[in-house]
């Protein structure tokens, strides 16, 4: 489960009041809406329509697509992943590294 975390909406686009059981997948959905853009069917999740103004939807109604598609990461087949000395500060300042 997720961490505990708050998302303050303020704006017309908003209702008000205190709004429960929004969660981190809720965020893509719900910026994408608000901006006006697709919101893809293969999100996990949503829009999170409690969070907006009564006639907000209705004045913007969400575009929806099929799929952003997908992302892919490669690393590299053999060897280790080298890191150089900056990147090693930059850990070691973040308090990853000792």
């Amino acid at each position: 489960s997720a961490p505990d975390g708050i998302f303050i909406g303020a704006g017309p686009a908003f209702r008000t009041g205190r709004v429960e059981g929004l969660g981190i997948y809720d965020m893509m959905p719900l910026f994408l809406a608000l901006k006006g853009w697709p919101v893809a069917e293969d999100f996990v999740s949503g829009v999170p329509k409690q969070v907006f103004a009564e006639d907000f939807l209705e004045r913007h109604p969400v575009e929806w697509i099929d799929s952003y598609g997908t992302m892919a990461v490669s690393l590299p087949q053999q060897g280790p992943i080298v890191a150089d000395e900056e990147m090693i500060e930059r850990l070691r300042a973040l308090g990853y590294l000792d």
